[in-house]
């Protein structure tokens, strides 16, 4: 017999195509929520950098807020004081230098805040973009 049934020609190739298909649909079903759960985990990410670098920024916003306070108060008593203006100018160094540092750190923390937020904001783009 040479002849080969229809069962054999064209229903088994097909079924055989149509499970491999449903095969596949689930495979990239399980791709898109691994995706989704590694742009989930980069967005999470993102926000706890940015809250640790926002809670940094404070930090220096009130240290700066400190320093500033404490230049006003060394510059009061060196005018009040003309005879121990050498000593209480040498104090008003110290602390300009150090309120340098610290706006310089400030403007280091605002710049890694803005950097996290782009993070952020390109993770949650991402994020969008997967769900569509």
């Amino acid at each position: 017999r040479n002849f080969k049934t229809f069962k054999e020609c064209e229903y088994e190739p097909a079924k055989q195509t149509f499970d491999g298909m449903q095969d596949a649909l689930k495979l990239n079903d399980e791709l898109d929520n691994l995706f989704a759960e590694l742009l989930w985990v980069f967005e999470r990410d993102a926000a706890q950098e940015l809250e640790s670098k926002q809670q940094a920024r404070d930090a220096l916003s009130e240290e700066v807020s400190k320093v500033e306070k404490k230049t006003a108060t060394i510059e009061e008593e060196a005018a009040q004081h003309d005879s121990e203006v050498e000593s209480f100018t040498s104090d008003v160094e110290k602390a300009r230098t150090e309120q340098e540092d610290a706006k310089i750190g400030l403007k280091d923390a605002e710049s890694a805040v803005r950097n996290a937020q782009r993070e952020r904001a390109d993770a949650e783009s991402e994020a969008k973009g997967a769900d569509q």
